[in-house]
């Protein structure tokens, strides 16, 4: 119970209405003893949920958040109703009325939250995820980011900064997160995903110091014109094939970084320059392909 507890307890963190009616379409709630399922959002009553068979109560209540048992318990969920002035929120009333008739809550049971979108009915965040994109056709080919020499948790960033996805200034603003929309390596441009990991001058000055440690003047004459992605792809094209999985890395460990100073500015208030932002690059990149080597030594010594 305490898994499926986790699913309810994930609408606390900031999401808007469209994040909040797939979570409430993906979940199949039985009432038990009424102590865990939300009386007005959850679909309860017959697969249905009450605001959506009482749209304008719902906007009238006082109480939205109540559990069933608190709006069951000697009706309680009409004295939070301020009095139905129309015909429409009468005939809403009446019906919903209606759909409570009979239900009993049982004691000793829990209520059951059943996640539709997982074979065992737990919540998961992988498969919260994934449901978002289906039917959903991406047309960039970014499989090559997933066989990229570089770790898997920034191959994901890079996967996330391809779709345009990270939460630059321009992604925060549209979810009303924020109002400062200055970059905070330039202060002043748009902070979008592709001026901090392309079009920045901060950023290129570093992309330059790394192309030059990492003797890759061949990409020296890659157009800087378009998405983050098409500046990818250039780079690629300039590059043999036996050794664009270890460019790749490169580039991604070069984006994770400047990622990485982006949140140091804005959450420690600290500014590194150009080369020492270069240089942790470089230590990333260096790590990495030493834990591969030592991997590869224990694989043969076993």
């Amino acid at each position: 119970m305490q898994q499926k507890q986790s699913a309810w307890n994930n609408l606390e963190i900031p999401c808007d209405k469209v994040d909040r009616d797939l979570f409430y379409t993906s979940i199949v709630v039985t009432v038990g003893d009424g102590n865990t399922a939300p009386f007005w959002s959850s679909n309860w009553i017959n697969g249905s949920m009450a605001k959506s068979i009482a749209p304008l109560l719902f906007e009238k209540t006082r109480r939205k958040k109540i559990t069933v048992r608190q709006a069951l318990t000697n009706n309680k969920w009409i004295d939070h109703i301020y009095p139905p002035t129309s015909q429409e929120e009468v005939r809403q009333f009446v019906r919903l009325w209606e759909e409570l008739q009979g239900v009993v809550l049982n004691e000793a049971i829990q209520d059951d939250i059943t996640w539709r979108w997982t074979a065992d009915g737990v919540y998961t965040t992988q498969s919260a995820y994934q449901i978002q994109f289906v039917g959903v056709y991406s047309r960039i080919k970014i499989t090559p980011i997933w066989k990229a020499k570089a770790e898997h948790k920034c191959r994901f960033f890079a996967w996330t900064l391809m779709h345009k996805k990270i939460l630059t200034a321009n992604n925060l603003l549209k979810r009303g997160w924020t109002e400062d929309t200055e970059c905070k390596q330039c202060d002043n441009d748009l902070e979008t995903p592709a001026h901090l990991c392309k079009d920045c001058p901060f950023t290129k000055e570093v992309w330059g110091i790394i192309k030059q440690w990492f003797n890759l003047s061949v990409l020296d004459t890659v157009s800087e014109v378009g998405s983050i992605y098409s500046f990818w792809l250039r780079c690629r094209r300039k590059i043999d094939k036996n050794h664009r999985k270890e460019v790749d890395g490169i580039l991604i460990y070069f984006w994770w970084n400047i990622w990485k100073e982006r949140n140091r500015r804005i959450f420690q208030q600290q500014n590194l320059p150009p080369i020492q932002v270069a240089s942790l690059c470089k230590d990333d990149i260096t790590q990495y392909c030493l834990a591969m080597v030592l991997k590869d030594q224990g694989t043969q010594s076993e």
